[in-house]
């Protein structure tokens, strides 16, 4: 059924008249007769009768009214939808993230978003394994990660958020605390705690002492947890590397010190990465204006634009 006729059949039954329902309708009358007419020969029964005071539904027109009104109203909300749906002001997105990053990042950027398009929602996944292939399959729209050679070599877009350092963490007053800028043979004589084979903070570690030729210590514990981590520092004479963003809270309240490592490999570049393969919905997009938005307030440096990279 076309949905003009039965617009047309509505207004005449609302009305009660042919020229009232053609004003509504801002169509002719012969238009609007023509139009009841197309559907009463679909239907193959009169759908009104004509009276002193004007158009009256027959039973067959009453056994239409909801149908036809329904259908209407439905298909103006579809409307609605498709409408906000490609000015990006409602609709789903993804975000992908290791749980420090998606810790730090994500809660503003969910609430800013949703204040400014409330009805666009947002789903968090806090994931650390397989980001890079987990975004090329389809499982985000968008991913906050670490750039790595390996996001660089796939292809992936990347938009540049802001750099985070690797650094020592100890208990206040440790011996390692006084020394500026450690080289990595200053650091073996600690006992360490390093984080799982494989994780991009044990890897950053190993590289450095590679790159001074001194052999990596032999680590009192080995944990992917990082609030294990965090709390064997906090309680022995333990160190390890930790990223600065995930322990400023503690290093501000005076739980733990810090030391900086002046590497190239202790630098992390966070960006924004999506599929090169598939343009950003425009939900995606004004999530990516609210993740500027975020970046620039908190006195980041300047955010390029989309489809750079670092």
């Amino acid at each position: 059924m076309d949905i003009r006729n039965l617009r047309s059949i509505l207004a005449v039954m609302e009305t009660g008249s042919l020229t009232a329902a053609a004003m509504r309708l801002g169509i002719s009358q012969p238009a609007l007769t023509k139009s009841i007419q197309r559907l009463e020969a679909q239907l193959g029964a009169p759908l009104f009768t004509r009276e002193p005071k004007g158009m009256r539904a027959t039973i067959y027109g009453e056994s239409l009214r909801e149908f036809a009104r329904s259908t209407c109203v439905g298909m103006e909300e579809t409307i609605k939808e498709i409408e906000a749906l490609k000015k990006g002001s409602s609709g789903y997105v993804t975000i992908g993230g290791p749980p420090l990053i998606a810790q730090h990042l994500f809660p503003e950027i969910i609430v800013r978003t949703t204040r400014a398009y409330p009805n666009l929602r947002i789903r968090i996944i806090e994931q650390i394994d397989d980001l890079f292939s987990s975004l090329l399959d389809g499982k985000f729209d968008l991913l906050a990660a670490t750039m790595t050679s390996e996001a660089r070599q796939t292809g992936l877009n990347s938009m540049w958020m802001l750099d985070d350092h690797l650094v020592v963490v100890a208990r206040p007053q440790h011996p390692v605390t006084k020394i500026k800028s450690p080289r990595a043979k200053d650091l073996t004589e600690f006992n360490w705690v390093f984080s799982g084979t494989g994780n991009l903070h044990r890897k950053r570690l190993e590289r450095f002492f590679e790159s001074e030729n001194v052999p990596l210590p032999r680590a009192v514990a080995e944990t992917s947890a990082p609030e294990l981590i965090r709390s064997i520092v906090v309680q022995t004479d333990c160190i390890a590397l930790m990223a600065k963003m995930g322990a400023q809270a503690d290093l501000d309240a005076g739980i733990l010190e810090h030391v900086e490592i002046d590497s190239p490999f202790m630098l992390r570049s966070i960006a924004m990465l999506w599929r090169s393969t598939h343009p950003l919905s425009p939900a995606a997009n004004r999530v990516m204006d609210v993740v500027r938005m975020v970046c620039r307030e908190r006195g980041y440096a300047p955010v390029p634009t989309l489809d750079s990279g670092r």
